[in-house]
C-alpha cells in the first residue's frame, strides 16, 4: 500500500483486474495483520477525500450509462440516484486506501470496472422473465458470457475499434462455439452495460473502449472502421 495525494497520471494505469492479479502473487509479502489494521484505522479517522472533477465525470457518465440502459420493463428494479451515491462512496474509500486527499479519475475508474464485474454476474431480467448469470462452471451463462467479452475485447484491441455490427457479432460468436443464445446474451450484456447499444443494428464493447482510450490506439475508440475481417 502506498500513500497518495493529489493527482494520479493514466499513463501506467493497467485495469484493476489486471493488478489484483499481479498483487495476488505478492500475497506472500502481505504486512503484518496488525499493522493493516492501523492502517485502515488510520485511513477512516484521517483520510476525508474530495471528488476531483475528473472522478464526477467518470462516475456521473457511468450512471446515465446505468440509467440509459436500465431494464423498461414492468416490475424491474428502477437506476435511481442511489446507485450513483454508491459510485461516490465507493470511489472515495478506494482513495482512502490509496490514503489519497483526491479521489482521482484511476479512482473512479476502479470502482466501474469493479461495478462492471458485479453487474456481469447479476441476475437481470426482461420482458420473458429472469436470466442468471451468476451460474458456474464450464458452459455456465456467467462463463459464456466472460468468454465472449474477452473474444470481443481481443478484437477490438487488434483492429483498434470498440464498434460491432449485428452481424460481427454472430461471427465471433462463431468462432468461439458459443453454447448460450445469442440474442439473449446480448440483452443481458446491454442491460448490464458491458455491451452498449450505439444504433440499430451497432454496439461498443465498453472494457475494450476504455482500454483503446487509455493506450491512444485510436483517436475514436468507438468510430466505426472497416473490420470486415472480423
Amino acid at each position: 500500500l502506498t500513500a497518495g495525494g493529489e493527482g494520479g497520471g493514466k499513463e501506467n494505469h493497467p485495469p484493476l483486474e489486471h493488478r489484483l492479479g499481479m498483487l495476488a502473487e505478492e500475497a506472500r509479502c502481505a504486512p503484518p495483520l496488525e499493522l493493516l489494521r492501523k492502517y485502515i484505522a488510520y485511513a477512516r479517522r484521517y483520510c476525508k477525500p474530495r471528488l476531483s472533477d475528473e472522478a464526477k465525470q467518470l462516475l456521473l457518465d457511468r450512471y446515465l450509462a446505468m440509467r440509459a440502459v436500465a431494464p423498461l420493463s414492468e416490475g424491474s428494479v428502477p437506476v435511481t440516484i442511489r446507485q450513483l451515491e454508491s459510485l461516490v462512496r465507493l470511489a472515495e474509500a478506494r482513495a482512502k486506501v490509496d490514503l489519497s486527499s483526491v479521489v482521482t479519475a484511476e479512482h473512479a475508474q476502479d470502482v466501474i470496472e469493479l461495478m462492471q464485474e458485479i453487474s456481469a454476474d447479476r441476475v437481470v431480467e426482461d420482458s420473458g422473465g429472469m436470466r442468471d448469470f451468476r451460474s458456474s462452471g464450464r458452459g455456465s451463462k456467467q462463463a459464456e458470457a466472460r468468454r465472449f467479452l474477452e473474444a470481443l475485447e481481443r478484437t477490438a484491441v487488434a483492429v483498434g475499434s470498440a464498434v460491432f455490427t449485428v452481424s460481427q457479432l454472430y461471427s465471433a460468436a462463431d468462432r468461439i462455439n458459443l453454447q448460450v443464445d445469442l440474442h439473449d446474451l446480448i440483452d443481458a450484456l446491454n442491460e448490464a452495460g458491458e455491451l452498449l447499444q450505439k444504433g440499430q443494428q451497432t454496439y461498443v464493447v465498453e472494457r475494450a473502449r476504455r482500454v483503446l482510450g487509455r493506450r491512444g490506439d485510436s483517436s475514436d475508440p468507438t468510430g466505426t472502421h472497416n473490420c470486415s475481417n472480423r
